[in-house]
């Protein structure tokens, strides 16, 4: 089978149910939609593949797996669920072809790119057009604005930043232990019945210990109280969004997109048609298209990632939702930097201040994606250094817009990881320097930072070479 194959799958690990879409790129043309596949297992997934592409797809074609992740997730979060897929055989080797791969994206940006093209024949999508993405799942609830870049390809970029509400109707009513089941068990008048909510409607359940009452009965006004509950959280989080997006633009959203399988309630879509009529339309797609738009985004976003397809939405840039930086020493400024900081590089020749922070991202900025930031540095070593020398620098971040130019000024930097590099070689290979007749070896390299989905790339370099490198889970709208 030609390497120029690829299988590419997303996973949505959902709080009340999870799904996998995944499509195939054979070389020669785009891939098609991706399939959805409706309930996850790892064997149930390679077993409907296998159905529909045959077995030799899965022994030979490489693969590339995107998870998605909530707006919210920490980067102990993503390792765990890295870690997860391990355990799950889902990242096996597979002898006849390379390794399978893994990435990750964000829950609402998996729902633009799906959704998004599918408004398509609207025909009024114009640059600088703003709308909102409201992501409702069964745990939580991610909202994130764009805009529109161009119009061919359709080009997005995050607008103000996002938020996110933690409670949905499934923490409202975890009491209740309603089985899968239930839903497809009712005739279409008693979903008429609770749709319109005329009246109690009767669950048929088991209880733990029977008894003569086998059926819970909830009543219409209970059932208002939950929704009515969630859905003013909901309306909050697009009112604050409607209001950040005209403040920065002067004008309202073109429309909210609900999206995730909570998108799909017509009490959500009704309640914030009601309560933005004359602001902005509101969308919600029939069936199984706002639950499937995750799985469905991350196949396309896998896609778009590997070169496989020219069509579909590109996000260029994402509003970042926290600071992150390093420590470094900077020329000394007098009247700038502390005299405590104040230190003498002797092989340099010059005032330094130290304990200066280096800000590569700070909140609210808009961070473009494949696009590294580079930030050059160079180590001096004595003559009488040899070897390979090894680094080790921290990197820290901050929920300040505007953080502290000064590690330890008043309040506590939360450290985000470390990496750990080598010189490539030996240091006394490197061109001897001089300067106020003081012999030194200098060493330059530099930092790149790049944004990729959920995945905050961070790289030491130098001639090219790749000395230390992190993947971190990026906090962005």
């Amino acid at each position: 089978m030609s390497s120029s194959r690829k299988l590419v799958v997303g996973i949505d690990f959902g709080t009340t149910f999870s799904g996998v879409a995944w499509l195939f790129y054979n070389g020669t043309k785009a891939p098609a939609d991706p399939q959805i596949i409706t309930r996850w297992l790892s064997t149930h997934a390679r077993n409907t593949i296998e159905k529909a592409k045959g077995p030799s797809l899965i022994k030979a074609a490489p693969i590339h797996v995107v998870l998605t992740v909530p707006a919210i997730y920490q980067d102990y979060g993503r390792e765990r669920m890295r870690r997860a897929a391990e355990l799950a055989g889902i990242l096996d080797k597979r002898p006849l072809c390379d390794d399978t791969t893994l990435s990750f994206v964000t829950e609402p940006e998996s729902a633009v790119i799906a959704t998004l093209p599918e408004l398509d024949y609207r025909g009024d999508l114009e640059p600088n057009d703003t709308f909102v993405l409201c992501d409702c799942g069964g745990g939580t609830v991610d909202i994130i604005s764009y805009m529109v870049v161009q119009k061919s390809p359709l080009v997005i970029r995050e607008c103000v930043e996002g938020d996110v509400n933690g409670n949905t109707v499934s923490n409202a009513i975890s009491t209740a232990q309603i089985g899968p089941g239930f839903w497809t068990s009712q005739s279409e008048a008693n979903e008429a019945n609770w749709k319109s909510h005329r009246r109690s409607q009767k669950l048929p359940l088991t209880p733990i210990q029977p008894t003569k009452e086998t059926i819970l009965i909830i009543s219409r006004s209970e059932i208002r109280g939950v929704f009515s509950n969630v859905t003013t959280r909901i309306k909050d989080l697009v009112g604050n969004q409607v209001q950040a997006i005209k403040k920065k633009t002067s004008k309202n959203p073109k429309f909210v997109i609900l999206a995730g399988g909570f998108g799909r309630c017509p009490f959500i879509y009704a309640s914030l048609r009601e309560q933005y009529q004359g602001v902005t339309e509101v969308l919600q797609s029939d069936g199984e298209r706002p639950w499937s738009a995750i799985c469905r985004g991350a196949a396309m976003y896998g896609a778009l990632g590997h070169g496989l397809t020219d069509d579909g939405v590109r996000v260029q840039s994402r509003v970042s939702r926290l600071s992150y930086g390093w420590k470094h020493n900077a020329h000394f400024i007098k009247g700038e930097h502390l005299i405590e900081d104040k230190l003498w590089d002797e092989l340099g020749g010059y005032y330094v201040a130290a304990n200066q922070m280096q800000w590569a991202i700070k909140r609210g900025d808009d961070v473009e994606t494949s696009h590294a930031k580079t930030f050059p540095y160079c180590r001096k070593y004595y003559m009488w250094e040899i070897g390979k020398q090894v680094g080790c620098d921290d990197i820290y971040t901050s929920t300040k817009s505007d953080p502290t130019s000064r590690f330890g000024s008043g309040y506590e930097l939360p450290l985000l990881t470390s990496i750990k590099w080598e010189t490539p070689f030996r240091v006394e290979e490197l061109p001897v320097k001089r300067r106020l007749r003081r012999a030194y070896r200098q060493f330059d390299f530099e930092y790149q930072m790049e944004v990729s989905g959920a995945s905050l790339d961070l790289r030491i370099v130098a001639d090219g070479k790749v000395l230390g490198a992190k993947s971190l889970q990026v906090k962005t709208d």
